[in-house]
Formats: C-alpha cells, sequence, structure tokens
C-alpha cells in the first residue's frame, strides 16, 4: 500500500498507488526478499532511512548481483516507483517504455 493512502484519507485512488504497488511486487520478484517483512534486513532499511538513503543501500546492495545493464536500469526503475513523492512517480507508459527497453537488452545478452 502506498505511503499516502496510510498516512491521509484520499478518497480518489488512482494510479500513482497502483505505481507504487508495482514497485513493491517488482522488487521482492527481482530480489528474493520482502520489503515489509520483519525478519528481513531490506525492512529495517525501507522503514528507518530516508528515501535517498533507501535508494542508495538497494544501489549498493543489490545492483551488482544480476546483470549489470539490466539490473541497474530496473532497479532505478523500481525505486522510483517506491518514491514517496506522489510528482515524481513515473507514468504507466513511461513504465512501459523502460519495461520494452529492459526486455531488448536481456534478448540481446
Amino acid at each position: 500500500m502506498a505511503p499516502e493512502m496510510i498516512e491521509t484519507k484520499i478518497k480518489d485512488l488512482n494510479w500513482i498507488q497502483d505505481v507504487f504497488t508495482f514497485g513493491i511486487i517488482a522488487f521482492e520478484i527481482l530480489f528474493e526478499v520482502k520489503l515489509f517483512d520483519p525478519t528481513e534486513k531490506i525492512y529495517e532499511a525501507f522503514n528507518n532511512c530516508t528515501y535517498t538513503e533507501f535508494v542508495i543501500y538497494c544501489l549498493e546492495k543489490y545492483q551488482a548481483y544480476y546483470f549489470p545493464k539490466v539490473s541497474s536500469l530496473l532497479l532505478k526503475l523500481i525505486l522510483a516507483c517506491l518514491n514517496p513523492e506522489l510528482k515524481d512517480r513515473p507514468s504507466p507508459p513511461w513504465i512501459l517504455i523502460i519495461l520494452r527497453h529492459l526486455i531488448n537488452l536481456y534478448i540481446k545478452l
């Protein structure tokens, strides 16, 4: 659930909250960790630091484990989706463009 849904009473749900949820699901699938599982170390990082600190933590911890070009771009996409600033989250068409680009990069490997 997007943080703004918990912190305030939003009457109109839209794609911005869906983008945040996509970011959580993609992160958990790609890195095989659960962001909101207290037994995972990532949970502490996600809940006890600023968004910028979390981005840096993820880039340092996870980027090296996967294909560098693909993982770097995918991780940046995921973290953009998890941005607490609603206006800074990517739009669904932008997400699709990045995912298509990632598929093409993966096919070339």
